[in-house]
């Protein structure tokens, strides 16, 4: 049996390492970020082609370009962080990263979607209630039971990603990425402060 697909995608600093961890469980998977790697989008059906567990999961910002293909090609059941732009490019200049338009061109690809019957969207805010957890756990992991316990250790928890670990990641996979992105890197543009 094929491991069924799930996605969690939206803009950065919205707790999408996070999600991959609490979304990884005895029966599911989920990497976080896992397109830094990936030279062309259909690397994706490769990703989710697996026996093993019986779910697998990306949760990853980047891959909301490319849901049109992913939604029509996988059919993964799909959650959508939704934050505020403002509050997005904040957050990532606070960690070092340039001030750039990419939070916005990440919200007007991911708009589309807002009542595709796949995709959940839940607010950035309401991640810190355990009904909307567990409602968004078992619209990625049907029939998965919610471990009370394990959420409990986990809701207060500041899991993210290394930016320096993401950049060396980049870095590696530069040319490969170009390529990945080549329709979305010309639209990145630098903001004034």
């Amino acid at each position: 049996m094929r491991s069924i697909p799930f996605l969690v995608t939206g803009l950065p600093r919205s707790r999408t390492a996070w999600m991959s961890v609490l979304l990884t469980t005895a029966q599911s998977l989920c990497l976080h970020e896992p397109s830094a790697a990936f030279r062309e989008i259909e690397e994706l059906r490769t990703f989710y082609e697996t026996d093993y567990p019986n779910y697998m999961g990306a949760s990853d910002s980047g891959l909301a370009f490319f849901l049109p293909w992913i939604l029509e090609n996988l059919h993964p059941h799909t959650l959508i962080i939704e934050r505020d732009p403002d509050e997005v490019t904040e957050s990532l200049c606070q960690i070092g990263m340039p001030r750039t338009n990419i939070a916005y061109l990440l919200r007007d690809a991911l708009e589309p979607f807002r009542h595709d019957p796949m995709c959940l969207w839940v607010p950035f805010r309401r991640l810190d209630d355990r009904r909307t957890i567990e409602k968004v756990f078992w619209h990625l992991l049907p029939g998965v039971p919610f471990d009370e316990d394990r959420y409990d250790q986990l809701r207060h928890m500041n899991i993210q990603a290394s930016l320096g670990k993401t950049l060396q990641t980049l870095s590696d996979n530069a040319d490969g990425n170009r390529n990945f992105l080549r329709d979305v890197l010309p639209r990145v543009q630098m903001m004034e402060s």
